[in-house]
């Protein structure tokens, strides 16, 4: 790998594509990444309240090497690229990489010393317009209402793309489109100190986890207004099992869904359980319930909900991009809701 950090290589940008632009929610989003031996983690955060992370896994690429053991020569601060996010796999999934790694070693005269995953920050718009600079299909992602074009260029050719993080943590990216190639060299930053949202979510208890079909919850929040502030989310035990609501400038809404396998995969609560959130958080994850096809609901004891989405990556191949919100807490009102809904159960 010579003086490489990274070195990976996918036949189509595609899936790559797929994966980012569900997680760049708007423009001008900094990625704190973490290169691991199983695959990239990219975080995003909104306000020290949301978090975003996407996830490439090395299994997409066709090539990948990494090689985790050199020091990082950068003045500044280095900070957490993800709190709880050492391993390489959605919060609370059970599958957790290894920390450093021995897959290349360094050479010359820096210094070495097993230092875990290697972390940087990355404009996010900038790195897609790179990715996707020769356009057609290989701009589209998966999922997306224009999925049906194909995996690559105009010609019908995927886009090529072969990944490079040298050692001073410069970005490379070769792209190869019919025979064009294209270039791009993009600087990275030293990642920002982000909330512990992520850890404080893996560490509660978890209340309950419902999958659904995503075309369930895209047609549900089609019919909320923009003017919305606030979403209340309700699963139950018992009937209604699942309930979405809110107020709005034009009035109140409330969905109900029954609890059978044509809506739920999978229904597991024990309670009831009420808590709200912030509109506008939720509306962030809308472009990754776009692409997605199915979607995991989970709420842990402290009412942090992680809204994970199954993200296609291919014919065959999923990933996946997951949203973690706070909860809106009017002192103990809502933990008080939740426990005289759950003694007054049956």
């Amino acid at each position: 790998m010579g003086r490489d950090v990274l070195v990976a290589r996918i036949d189509s940008v595609r899936p790559v594509v797929s994966v980012l632009k569900a997680l760049a929610y708007r423009d001008g989003l900094k990625a704190a990444c973490i290169v691991g031996p199983n695959g990239i983690k990219l975080s995003v955060e909104e306000s020290r309240s949301m978090q975003a992370h996407g996830y490439l896994q090395a299994s997409m690429f066709q090539e990948y090497r990494v090689a985790t053991g050199t020091r990082r020569q950068r003045a500044g601060p280095g900070g957490e690229a993800g709190a709880g996010g050492d391993g390489f796999a959605p919060s609370g999934a059970g599958r957790r990489s290894d920390e450093g790694g021995d897959a290349g070693g360094g050479d010359g005269d820096e210094e070495e010393e097993d230092l875990g995953p290697v972390r940087f920050a990355v404009d996010l718009t900038l790195l897609l317009d790179c990715l996707t600079i020769f356009g057609g299909p290989s701009a589209v992602p998966y999922g997306s209402a224009s999925s049906s074009l194909g995996g690559g260029s105009k010609s019908g050719a995927p886009t090529a793309l072969r990944v490079q993080l040298t050692r001073e943590l410069e970005l490379i990216l070769v792209l190869e489109d019919n025979g064009v190639v294209t270039v791009a060299r993009i600087a990275t930053y030293d990642p920002s100190e982000i909330s512990d949202i992520d850890s404080e979510f893996q560490h509660g208890a978890i209340l309950y986890s419902v999958i659904l079909n995503s075309e369930w919850l895209r047609d549900a929040f089609s019919e909320f207004d923009s003017s919305t502030e606030m979403i209340h989310i309700h699963v139950s035990s018992n009937h209604p099992y699942f309930r979405l609501s809110s107020a709005s400038a034009v009035g109140e809404l409330q969905i109900d869904y029954p609890k059978d396998t044509d809506v739920f995969e999978s229904f597991r609560c024990d309670g009831t359980h009420k808590m709200r959130y912030y509109f506008s958080f939720f509306a962030h994850s809308f472009k990754a319930l776009q692409f997605s096809t199915k979607t995991s609901l989970r709420a842990n004891e402290n009412g942090l909900l992680s809204l994970q989405y199954m993200i296609p990556t291919g014919d065959s191949t999923v990933s996946f991009v997951e949203f973690l919100l706070t909860p809106v807490v009017d002192d103990e009102e809502d933990e008080l809701e939740n426990d005289e809904e759950t003694n007054h159960r049956g």
